[in-house]
């Protein structure tokens, strides 16, 4: 398995990691009643703006321990240098990525038109982001793994 390969899959392991540890936090919040109640509103707009950066620390976490494991384990190092097909498949990915969060916010939208409620639809913007995270992951590790 090449570097990119294992770099991806450490990529996605962690996406769901963090997925799962914020469903998590927003299910105990959910059963404890924070989603009723005239700042349901405010609660989601906190609870998106601290997904953000605990997304972002979690992921840079998930990087290095995956550099520290490979490292360990004996592993190829990271290439020095991107070259056309590495950024042609991230390129890609990113692509195809972009295309299901596109999709996710459409159908946000919609259940807001149809007379939903905005938990609803803030559920369905951050299952759009995870969904398209994980595909793009997974898009590209089947492209390092075709080649193309």
């Amino acid at each position: 398995m090449t570097y990119h390969e294992k770099r991806s899959i450490s990529s996605l392991i962690t996406g769901i990691l963090i997925f799962v540890i914020y469903f998590l936090v927003v299910r105990n919040m959910h059963l404890n009643g924070r989603f009723e109640g005239a700042e349901v509103l405010q609660f989601w707009g906190r609870t998106i703006l601290i997904m953000i950066p605990v997304t972002i620390a979690g992921r840079i976490i998930g990087m290095i321990l995956f550099e520290i494991g490979n490292k360990i384990g004996g592993g190829e190092d990271g290439p020095e240098f991107s070259d056309e097909r590495d950024k042609l498949i991230e390129l890609k990915s990113t692509k195809i990525s972009m295309y299901i969060f596109a999709l996710g916010f459409v159908l946000a939208m919609a259940v807001i038109a149809l007379g939903g409620s905005v938990n609803w639809m803030f559920i369905t913007l951050i299952l759009a982001g995870f969904l398209s995270d994980i595909v793009g992951e997974l898009f590209n590790y089947i492209f390092y793994r075709r080649g193309f």
